[in-house]
């Protein structure tokens, strides 16, 4: 091609061409770079890789126009450098050719091939690059004619793209709902958006999206939203107005700019997929950050996923970037890193194999030889990269988390295997999440599944529908028996349970759910096809004759639980007895009232639910079914089929309203009324107490006040965490704070300034009048971590615990819903260093490492003065194991004495424990050097405990039987009118919550329980107890009755039976002590003198019954704690209003609280008028109780102007109609 007949476009067509070519390599070699970056900046903020990688997005834009600039001689290169005549004088048309060629140095001519092969020449470098630049010479005003191409269709198809998401805020949009709107409001000012931002509801679109940069608009999905709730709309709003305060939109259009103009390169749409990803994870960590929720945020994206499509590209989306890779993100799954290189290698392979076909000339001649030697280099790179591409993409791949089996075998109670039986592996993640990895047993018993190799305990659950029970729901440590796949697991067949379930008239109850342990029904229609499915194994359904067979049954301890449409449900608690049942179901209550705003407007539309609660061992209540309603047109509701008797609490639910919450007991109306308060707004802002400038960085949290219903030391609302220039904070209470009109308690923590406190205000006042809260400036408490080795302790978890917070360390963590604020909470650096809140104290500073331990009160730490790790211990020995009842598990606790100069009372527990194997063999690690108790759980109690004190990093050896050969044996004799205590819910009188029985050596301290040796009671009253040392012995046996349904503790001991006995050196056989018979425990009774009681009064007066004589005195023992003493205290108002105030009768508060100052609080916020007196804890050593046989609570006892005993132990519902019948 002359020179002539080239184009005027054609140099610069060239030039271009020539910047292209050389951006391949630059391309590459800018990506490989960043890949790097990313690895070593893993754990970095993703703020921090999403500003590395869209710098280096703009300097591969910039590298084209770079290489122009340095290489100018490019756009001028003739055709003559690649002529393979010999040089002659210039042709006529020479003259016209660029004056500036002339200074361009011109490889030399190649010599004819004869030549070349008679006198071989090696070429320099520089002729290697002369004459590889000449030869694509010719190709390059093609290559940038097609570049420029890609790019005009490229840009068309983003403009026509751009142009959809503009019309999408003008077509099928409407306003959204003003409580949309308000929490947009909310969300803008707590990320410091001070912009307008518009809020559409599109028919359009998908998934909620940002539109423009100038005025931003949000346009959300009516469809998709309405399967959300409010909190998870907040969520996504927050997402959208975190691209919005980050200039995302304007961003993304650079970016899709960039990637239009270098749309050839593969690393370029590498670059800018990892740009998005990052740009996802910025938002999302805002997002959470307002929400202070993220298990709420990842339930919100999850409802996206299932029903979005693909969004435009140009808008900003919530469901940008790997959906299941953000959630697993927001939720804290460790993720395996992403393979980046895999489409960079693949982009290198293709230019390479294009650049060698591009490279070969179309004329044959001497030039070949120099491309065919380029292909033959370009081939054995690309042979390289294919072969050991996978050896780098392991290199820059994240491992995940490292598995490990696990296994065991499930048998029966004669040891036979039972196969088909569904096993379930519990273990703990992040954010005190649980996992599960799941299994069924073969032919021969055995399962076997895997879990993280970190995991230290793991719960077994079995389940299998010819079973009754699952003896291995416990949390067990990962024993050498559950990783080799002998881990035992017995699983008890149980009996059958047949009988009618009839109404008040002896007709059926057709289709009558039965269900044997706790459930939990919301929709008992829901519920009965889940039986009938197969899902739910512990229920049955009665037919048509109201008939049922559950053949599952427990064969002790069984509760059955019975519900119908429009009928009371039933509780029953059944002992061993199995004969046929019949069970009457009643119609129960009816319960209506009428729900309206503060105004008085009847709301309509209203939820108002009820549930039924049980009590379980005495102490935890669980919720066993509920009712629901909602409100009319005239805001009214009704219930039916409530129980006759018993508490049950009422709430309700309208979004942008508090929630209001009350007891109800049966003796209380059927009518009531609720108002509902309009949501409040919590705003203030935070300022510094000294310079009066805005705090930047802290937390907000808050409580309910000792003007509401008090919760002691626990705060209701999850630490919201804002980075706010301004100072500013907003949190939504209506949907946490349950009581209206409530009074609210603001606690702030920043790093550098002490915690403050807001003074309790009602809610709707916070809203009207926003406050300054001023904080104390102070140096974060900062500190370093040290190895036991005296090395730097990365990645030690450390933390802030007060007082209240009743920490468990579990390993190497601690509860993070326990010490839940951020800043209370840090992950040491590379160097040991972590900085918490500044606190004055009291508190404990726990640090906690794979490596060891520390714990340091406050007042003693200084930040110069590191802590050292004490090395963790492990406790080893064998518990020898007695004959028990079948299925029944041994297990070995351990308690941890904390110094008492810590003043840690309750704040930190050791969570220790471990299950033996079939030989007893045990082992528990990260144990640490502290006296320990470690002893074998019995009744509540650890039985046969010993005193140890391991050294840091070193195994000891706990032996419970060493030196402790003796051994009793007897029978309990029980009258049956004892036995028979129990007879209203049928539990065998044997069982942990009847008998009471524990052997105590003389010498030791009664006060400590953990000294005592527990027998094990068979059904037939014989029992044993081994493994004694030395000593003399009382033998004690207490036999109690059952508790009342509504009640928190456990039945009054009725019975008892006391043995000595004397275990000598080197006892050669069992002693048998005989039959031990029970007798009557005598206890104040109608016309019995009244044991007298003293305690202090909540002002710190002290008192006596003695000194209440000359008026009939109603003693309540009660607990703020119980839940049926707080739903006696309407009763008890009633009361006071019609006899107390009078003077006809005294009424007297006995709390069982630890703390006095926490019963204060509460009976202030009850206004509950009549006398309260303090007078100890709720324990077998109060005097109080002890006198009075108080094993339950509430426990109302009237005592008459003399001083005698009139009523025992009056259940609250019976209360009215005794004082009526006595005062009156």
């Amino acid at each position: 091609m002359n020179a002539e007949l080239l184009s005027p476009c054609e140099p610069a067509l060239r030039a271009v061409g020539q910047c292209l070519v050389h951006f391949v390599w630059q391309g590459l070699l800018a990506a490989g770079l960043l890949g790097l970056l990313m690895a070593a900046l893993r754990k970095s903020a993703a703020n921090v890789r999403y500003a590395v990688l869209y710098a280096g997005l703009i300097v591969m834009a910039a590298m084209p126009f770079a290489t122009l600039a340095v290489l100018p001689s490019a756009a001028v290169v003739t055709a003559t450098a690649v002529t393979p005549a010999s040089p002659a004088s210039p042709s006529p048309g020479a003259d016209a050719a660029p004056a500036p060629a002339a200074a361009v140095p011109l490889p030399p001519p190649m010599p004819p091939a004869s030549a070349a092969a008679a006198a071989p020449h090696t070429a320099s470098p520089a002729e290697w690059l002369g004459r590889l630049r000449g030869a694509l010479d010719p190709w390059m005003p093609g290559v940038a004619s097609l570049w420029l191409f890609g790019v005009c269709l490229l840009a068309l198809w983003n403009l026509s793209g751009w142009l959809q998401v503009r019309r999408l805020r003008v077509r099928d949009v409407a306003d959204a709902p003003p409580s949309w709107r308000q929490s947009l409001e909310r969300v803008c000012l707590r990320l410091g958006v001070s912009r307008q931002v518009r809020l559409l509801e599109s028919g359009r679109v998908a998934v909620p999206m940002v539109v423009g940069t100038l005025r931003p608009v949000i346009l959300l999905p009516a469809a998709v939203l309405t399967g959300l709730t409010p909190d998870q709309v907040h969520a996504l709003l927050a997402h959208e107005v975190a691209h919005i305060r980050r200039h995302d939109y304007a961003a993304n259009l650079v970016q899709t700019a960039i990637v239009t103009l270098l749309f050839y390169h593969p690393a370029v749409w590498w670059v800018s997929r990892r740009i998005r990803e990052e740009r996802e994870n910025c938002c999302d960590d805002l997002a959470v950050q307002s929400c202070g929720d993220s298990l709420l945020y990842a339930r919100a994206l999850a409802v996206l996923a299932g029903q979005c499509r693909a969004s435009a590209p140009l808008a900003m989306a919530a469901t940008g970037g790997v959906l299941l890779r953000r959630v697993e993100r927001v939720l804290g799954v460790p993720q395996p890193r992403v393979k980046g290189w895999t489409p960079l290698a693949a982009g290198l392979c293709m230019v390479l194999a294009v650049g060698s076909a591009v490279g070969v000339h179309p004329h044959a001649g001497p030039g070949s030889i120099l491309f065919a030697a380029q292909s033959e280099f370009l081939g054995r790179a690309e042979d390289f990269i294919v072969d050991n591409f996978q050896k780098a993409a392991g290199f820059f791949t994240k491992k995940e988390k490292p598995m490990v089996d696990v296994g065991g075998v499930v048998v029966d109670e004669d040891g036979n295997p039972v196969p088909n039986v569904k096993v379930e592996v519990l273990y703990p993640v992040d954010m005190g999440m649980m996992m599960s990895g799941d299994a069924v047993t073969d032919a021969e018993g055995r399962w076997q599944t895997k879990i993280p190799e970190e995991s230290h305990r793991v719960s077994c659950r079995l389940e299998h529908p010819d079973f009754a029970s699952d003896t291995s729901g416990s949390w067990v440590t990962v024993s050498e028996d559950l990783l080799a796949g002998k881990f035992r697991c017995t699983m008890k067949r149980g009996v059958r349970l047949k009988g009618v379930v009839v109404d008040e008239n002896g007709a059926p109850v057709k289709d009558a759910v039965m269900v044997r342990d706790f459930t939990n029904i919301h929709d008992i229609a829901e519920y009965r096809e889940q039986i009938r499915k197969g899902e739910i194994t512990n229920a049955v359904i009665a037919d048509a004759d109201g008939r049922f067979d559950l053949p599952t049954a427990s064969d002790e301890d069984c509760r059955l639980f019975v519900f119908a449409e429009n009928l009371a449900p039933q509780h029953l608690r059944l002992g061993r007895k199995r004969d046929e049942l019949r069970i009457v179901m009643t119609k129960g209550r009816a319960w209506s009232g009428i729900v309206h705003d503060a105004a008085g407007a009847p709301m309509e539309g209203v939820g108002v639910r009820s549930n039924l609660w049980t009590v379980d061992q005495g102490r935890a209540i669980i919720a066993v079914y509920s009712y629901d309603a909602r409100t009319g047109a005239d805001g009214r509701f009704a219930l039916s089929g409530l129980p006759e008797e018993g508490t049950m609490d009422f709430s309700t639910k309208k979004d942008n309203f508090f929630s209001r919450d009350i007891d109800w007991s049966a003796t209380e109306e059927n009518e009531t009324e609720f108002v509902l308060y309009p949501s409040a707004e919590l705003q203030g802002r935070v300022l510094d107490a000294v310079t009066g400038k805005p705090v930047k960085h802290f937390t907000v949290d808050f409580d309910r006040s000792e003007k509401a219903e008090p919760i002691a030391s626990y705060w209701v609302h999850n630490p919201v965490k804002y980075r706010a220039s301004n100072g500013r904070f907003s949190v939504e209470t209506g949907a946490s704070m349950g009581k209206v009109p409530g009074a609210v308690r603001v606690r702030i923590t920043s790093e550098n300034h002490y915690t403050a406190f807001c003074d309790p205000v009602y809610a709707t006042e916070f809203a009207s009048n926003p406050p300054d809260i001023r904080m104390e400036p102070a140096e974060p408490l900062a500190g370093t971590v040290l190895l036991p080795d005296g090395q730097a302790a990365k990645d030690a978890a450390v933390a802030l615990v007060e007082p209240y917070q009743n920490a468990y360390i579990e390993q190497t963590r601690i509860d993070p819903k326990v010490v839940d604020d951020p800043y209370n909470r840090a992950t040491t650096d590379d160097e040991g260093h972590f900085r918490l809140c500044p606190s004055k104290g009291p508190a404990l500073i726990v640090a906690l490492h794979e490596a060891g331990w520390a714990i340091r009160p406050l007042a003693d730490h200084h930040e110069k003065d590191p802590l050292t790790l004490a090395a963790w211990c492990q406790l080893e020995g064998t518990l020898t194991v007695q004959e028990r009842p079948k299925g029944e598990e041994a297990r070995v606790g351990v308690t941890v004495a904390l110094p008492e100069e810590w003043n840690a009372g309750d704040s930190v527990n050791f969570n220790l424990s471990a299950v033996p194997d079939e030989t007893g063999h045990f082992k528990i690690d990260y144990v640490p050097a502290l006296p320990l108790r470690v002893g074998e759980w019995r009744r509540w109690v650890k039985s046969h405990a010993v005193h140890v004190t391991p050294e840091p990093g070193k195994t000891m050896q706990v032996g419970f039987c060493a030196d402790r050969n003796g051994a009793v044996r007897g029978t309990l004799i029980v009258d049956p009118a004892f036995a028979n205590l129990g007879a209203e819910t049928e539990e065998p009188w044997h069982s942990p919550r009847r008998l009471f029985i524990s052997a105590r050596r003389h010498g030791d301290d009664a006060k400590d329980k953990d000294n005592g040796f527990v027998p094990i009671v068979l059904e037939d009253g014989t029992f044993t107890l081994d493994c004694l040392p030395p000593g003399d012995y009382d033998l004690t046996a207490s036999l109690h009755d059952a508790p009342p349904q509504n009640a928190c503790g456990r039945g009054t001991a009725a019975a008892r039976a006391e043995r000595a006995f004397t275990i000598a050196p080197d006892q050669p056989a069992p002693l048998e002590l005989g039959g031990l018979a029970f007798s009557a425990i005598p206890k104040p009774g109608a016309g019995a003198v009244a044991p007298e009681l003293q305690g202090t009064t909540l002002d710190g007066k002290e008192w006596k019954l003695g000194d209440e004589k000359g008026t009939p005195v109603l003693l309540v023992f009660w607990a703020t704690w119980c839940a049926p003493c707080k739903a006696e205290i309407p009763i008890l108002k009633n009361l006071w209003k019609e006899y107390g105030e009078g003077g006809k009768l005294r009424i007297v508060g006995l709390n069982l609280d630890r703390d006095i100052k926490t019963a204060a609080k509460f009976a202030a916020a009850q206004e509950m008028a009549w006398p309260q007196c303090h007078v100890g804890g709720f324990s077998e050593d109060n005097p109080a109780t002890t006198a009075y046989g108080v094993s339950y609570i509430p426990s109302n006892w009237l005592v008459d102007a003399s001083g005698n005993v009139v009523e025992a132990k009056v259940a609250a519902d019976a209360l009215e109609s005794v004082l009526e019948r006595h005062l009156k």
